[in-house]
C-alpha cells in the first residue's frame, strides 16, 4: 500500500485560514497534503501547470476552496483525471455567506465532474476525501477510529453537562449509566 495524496489549493491567501482544518485532519490520517494558492481569475494559466504538477508527484485528490463565483474547483475539475472536491468557503465580501459559492461549485454542466462540500465544511471534506482513500495505508484504521470515537465522545460530553447542573431539567441519568457501563471502553 503507499500513503494518500492530497492536494488543497485555494485561489487567494485569505482563504487558507477555511481550507487548513482539512490539512488537520489529513495528516492525522497520515496523508500527505500540499497546500497551493491557484487563482482562476488572477493566474487560470498556471492550472495546467498545477494540475501537471500534481498527477506527476500522484496526488490522489484535490480540495479546493473557493469562495465568491468559486470558479477554481470548476476551472481545475475538467483538465485532469484527479478527482476534485469543491469546498465552498465563506467571504467578507458578499452578503450571501458562501451560498454563492456552494451554488456556483455545485451547478457544473454535465460532464464536469465537481462535487462539493458544505460551506467552509473542510474537516467534512477532508473525511469524505480520506474515505475514497480508505485502501491507503493507516487511512482505514483512522477512520474506524474517528467513527467510533468522535460522535459517541461528543454525546457522553454533552451528557455530563447535563449531569453537572448546566440543565438539569433535561437530565435523565443517562450519563450515570455510560460512566457505570464504562460504554467506551467495553463496546469496541
Amino acid at each position: 500500500m503507499s500513503k494518500a495524496k492530497v492536494a488543497l489549493v485555494v485561489g487567494s491567501q485569505s482563504d487558507l485560514p477555511r481550507i487548513l482544518p482539512a490539512k488537520e485532519v489529513l495528516e492525522e490520517a497520515g496523508a500527505e497534503v500540499s497546500v497551493d494558492i491557484v487563482s482562476a481569475h488572477r493566474s487560470p494559466q498556471l492550472a495546467p501547470i498545477y494540475l501537471a504538477n500534481a498527477e506527476a508527484a500522484g496526488v490522489d485528490a484535490i480540495i479546493a476552496g473557493a469562495g465568491l463565483a468559486a470558479q477554481l474547483p470548476g476551472l481545475l475539475a475538467p483538465i485532469t483525471h484527479i478527482p476534485v472536491i469543491g469546498l465552498p468557503l465563506t467571504s467578507s465580501r458578499t452578503f450571501m455567506n458562501g451560498l454563492d459559492a456552494l451554488l456556483s461549485i455545485s451547478h457544473m454542466p454535465p460532464g464536469v465532474p465537481l462535487v462539493s462540500g458544505g460551506i467552509d465544511s473542510a474537516k467534512n471534506v477532508a473525511l469524505v476525501v480520506l474515505r475514497f482513500l480508505r485502501h491507503k495505508d493507516g487511512i482505514q484504521d483512522y477512520l474506524e477510529k474517528v467513527r467510533q470515537g468522535q460522535y459517541q465522545e461528543a454525546v457522553i460530553n454533552e451528557n455530563q453537562k447535563l449531569a453537572e447542573g448546566k440543565n438539569e431539567a433535561m437530565g435523565t441519568g443517562f450519563d450515570k449509566l455510560l460512566k457505570e457501563e464504562e460504554i467506551l471502553a467495553n463496546q469496541f
